[in-house]
Formats: structure tokens, sequence, C-alpha cells
């Protein structure tokens, strides 16, 4: 098809751990041109958004010289982010502080600093509202005023339902002089940002901070989800203007919806490989057994040594060490107790006991994310609301023996009827309807300690866990117990 693959997986950007990250060889590099590999130095915070800058002018450029973009994934809201306009929108092609260092010295270019000291001098791309020509109003009355008439029904405007995994949805808006900014609020969370740090400061701290400026985003994360919450207030921070206020204006665009804007590249077909889950749960547990054999538990070693040691030594919370950048990669987290270990303790029976779960805790973690891809996919593309949605392909690939009739064939005759502006020789998957539910609704369960749930289909399965229902159940013997008890002293009392 003459085409160019870009890579839309969030681990295989970063330079090292191939075998863990499951990154094309060399080899196959030589067959077909891929993208967006290798290239991020595994200490550099990346995020879909410098993924999208960095992907589309490739796209772009493909597709100026007549071939075949085909995005390979991996990270499935980093494909969103390019087919849909769900992002904040920044010069394109200006992510340098990615760079590899011989990129940077390639073009001239300088590092950046850390994203942290970044949000302090963003270029504005608003219009500053001075004094309106009409009235003696100034800024800070008008906004009070909008702010005052239009509170409660922002906390209590009705949210459709989205898969909220890992969704990172904002807008490719700009801020325009219809919007208020507020300068006085903005300047004082630009000070925030720029005097914490990330990993340091608590999710409950962010979400506070997130509330004072925007109730109705703050509402939506739940405490533990730092990144979206960060990012909100750097929205806040760059814009002025609140990023529940610019994603409602976003789904007013034409061809939007409640997950986004409207639809980037419109021949966009999708082709999702389909498998029976017990036929791909048992292949996920051999393809982790073969990365044994490749070498992974070396390659683990290796970059345990060159970059988690000194993280370790510096005192870097054990709990914060996987949240952001390659260490989140699934199979680093599940070996950190025997890399942890001395040589001695590894050959040890304990050593060899801990490698032995931590091989069965990847397996786990590895099918689990194989369960949440096809999650996202069908919540994501074939529940997404709207008439700005692709086609999808489903293409069944449970035996791997029958490849070419099941998968290869059907994918090149609807490419190339597509191509030529004809229909697709097999039908693309019907559309799902979304179950009309909340998911940005806050519960805190008493019966589990307090516990905060976001969502209503997370409550709805959070009340039916073994966890609660244990909890529960322990709950009404204690109230037995004391209901007993004291009708016993009363009877006690009476005689």
């Amino acid at each position: 098809m003459n085409g160019e693959i870009i890579s839309a997986d969030s681990m295989q950007v970063y330079k090292g751990l191939d075998i863990i990250t499951n990154k094309v060889t060399d080899e196959e590099r030589q067959i077909c041109p891929h993208h967006v590999i290798d290239y991020v130095d595994p200490l550099s915070r990346y995020t879909v958004l410098d993924f999208r800058n960095k992907a589309i002018p490739i796209i772009e450029d493909i597709l100026s010289k007549n071939k075949l973009p085909i995005i390979v994934g991996g990270t499935n809201y980093y494909i969103e982010s390019l087919l849909w306009k769900i992002l904040i929108d920044t010069e394109i092609g200006r992510s340098d502080e990615l760079l590899s260092e011989k990129e940077a010295n390639e073009h001239g270019l300088k590092r950046k600093r850390h994203h942290e000291d970044v949000v302090a001098d963003i270029e504005l791309k608003v219009q500053k509202v001075e004094k309106d020509e009409n009235t003696s109003e100034n800024v800070a009355d008008r906004i009070n005023r909008k702010r005052q008439d239009s509170e409660d029904d922002r906390i209590n405007r009705k949210r459709q339902d989205s898969e909220d995994d890992d969704d990172d949805s904002e807008t490719d808006l700009h801020v325009d002089d219809k919007m208020i900014v507020d300068h006085v609020k903005q300047e004082e969370v630009r000070t925030f940002l720029s005097g914490i740090t990330f990993d340091k400061f608590s999710g409950t701290e962010l979400c506070d901070k997130l509330k004072d400026v925007d109730p109705v985003m703050s509402e939506r994360f739940h405490p533990n989800d730092k990144r979206k919450i960060y990012r909100s207030l750097q929205v806040f921070a760059q814009y002025g203007v609140r990023h529940s206020d610019l994603l409602d204006r976003q789904r007013a665009a034409l061809g939007s919806s409640v997950l986004g804007g409207p639809l980037r590249y419109k021949d966009t077909c999708i082709f999702w490989l389909q498998c029976d889950q017990e036929v791909l749960d048992e292949r996920l547990d051999k393809r982790v057994d073969a990365m044994i054999k490749q070498g992974l538990l070396d390659e683990l070693k290796d970059f345990h040594e060159d970059y988690n040691r000194q993280r370790l030594h510096d005192g870097q919370d054990s709990t914060e060490l996987y949240t952001h950048g390659i260490f989140q990669s699934i199979g680093f987290k599940e070996f950190h107790d025997y890399l942890v270990m001395s040589v001695e303790e590894r050959e040890s029976e304990s050593g060899r006991k801990l490698l032995d779960e931590s091989i069965a805790a990847l397996k786990l973690a590895t099918r689990r994310y194989g369960r949440k891809q096809n999650r996202w996919v069908r919540n994501r593309f074939l529940k997404r609301p709207g008439s700005d949605v692709p086609a999808v392909y489903g293409l069944d690939c449970t035996d791997v023996s029958q490849w070419n009739t099941n998968v290869y064939q059907p994918a090149m005759q609807t490419l190339q009827a597509l191509c030529q502006g004809e229909s697709s020789p097999i039908a693309p998957m019907p559309h799902e309807e979304r179950p009309n539910v909340n998911i940005h609704v806050t519960h805190i369960c008493d019966v589990c300690d307090g516990r905060i749930i976001v969502g209503t289909q997370q409550w709805t399965a959070h009340l039916r866990s073994r966890g609660h229902q244990k909890k529960l159940k322990k709950q009404k013997q204690l109230q037995n117990l004391m209901e007993q008890s004291q009708k016993s002293e009363k009877n006690e009392e009476k005689t």
C-alpha cells in the first residue's frame, strides 16, 4: 500500500527497554519506515500532547508524498488524539525539549526547562480584556459577575458518559475575545505551579487548587489522577479560562461530540484485531515467557542500574517511581522488589520465589491491559456519539494459521476499495449505544473507610466487588453483635 508506520505507543517513544515495550526490530524497520519510536530520554516526561505535536507533521509529510500513514498502537488515546481534535492547540513542532540530544544539536535547538517551569513563560494566545468600551465595569467586576451568575449551572451541568480510565480529552480551540480571562486567578495558578514539585505534591492538594479555579473539572477527577488534575491547572495557567469552559466551547463546534472535537482526517478507517479472550490470555502469557528468553531480566537489571537506582538513592517515594515516563511501562514496577535485591539475595531461595511472583504479576498485568484496550476501543470508537466517527472493521486473529484469510486479505481488500472510492467488501462493525450515565459524579464509600469512587458505573462495580461485600458483611456482623449485646444488657437490667 506504499505506506509508512507511525507508532502510537506511549512507551516505545522512550529509549531503552526494547524487549519489555516490544519494539520493532531493526530488520522490521528496514521493511517499512517507522516513526515516533526510541527517541525520548527515559527520564523525560512525555505526554499525549507531545505525541500529537510530533506525529501530525509526520502524517502531513507522508500524505504530501501520496503515501499512506498507518497508525499502529498501542496506546489508544494517542490514536484518538490524532483522529479527533481533542487537545490544547499549541504550536505544532515545538516539542523540542523532547528531542534527543543528537536531534537537538542537528536542529540547533536548546533543551527547554523542566515542564514545571515552562508554564511561567507560556506565550498567551488570547486578547487581554482591559475595559469594556461601553461601560466603566472593570475586568474583576465582570469576572465576578459572570462567576456568580453561572456557578450553580456549571456545577450541576449534566455530563454525558465517556470512558474515563485514560480520558485526557481537552480542546483544540483557541481562547477568543468572547471568553473572559481571569488574569488574577491565572497569575495565582502560574505562581502555584512554578513553585511545586509534581512528584512530591499530593493529588488532594492539587485537586483542592483545581476546585478553587474550576469546580466542574475537579469533580471529574479522582484525587489520584494527579496528571489529569495538573494538566487542567496548566490549561488555566496558560489561558486564564477554565478547562471546562474550553471543553464546552469545543463540544459546541460542528462535528464535535461530548468526547471532543471534530474528526481531523475524514478518510480514515480503523482495523480492530480481535481474538477469543482465552486464546488471547494464553498468547499474552507465552509472550511474557518469550521475553524472558530474549533477555528481559538482563534488560531490566541494566536499566535499573542506569536510571532507577539513583532515583531510589535520592529518596524518591517508591509509590511515585512508576507513575510517569517509561517507568510506567508494564513489567518494570512488577519487578521492583526483585531489582532492589542484592545479587546474593536474588540467587537465594526467597529471591527465586520473588522472581516467579514478579513474572506472574507481569502476566496478570499484561492480560488486564489487553482487556482495558478492548474496552477502550469499544467505548471510544464503537460507542462514540455523533456521526463524525470512522468505520471500524473487526478482523479475527484468533487462529494465526488463518492470518492471510481472516486478517490480511480482508484488510487489503478494504483499503484498496476505500482508496478507489468504492464500498468495502466487508461490513464495518455496528455502532453501539452508550449508556446514559454520568461518570463524573463522585461517591464516597463509608463501608470502605471513605474510599472515593468517581463515576456511576465504577460505583456500581464497587458495590458488587468482593472487597466491598466482605467489609459490608463484617460491618453487619459487628452491628448484630452490638444489638445482641444491648439486648442482653437490657434483659440483665430487668432481672
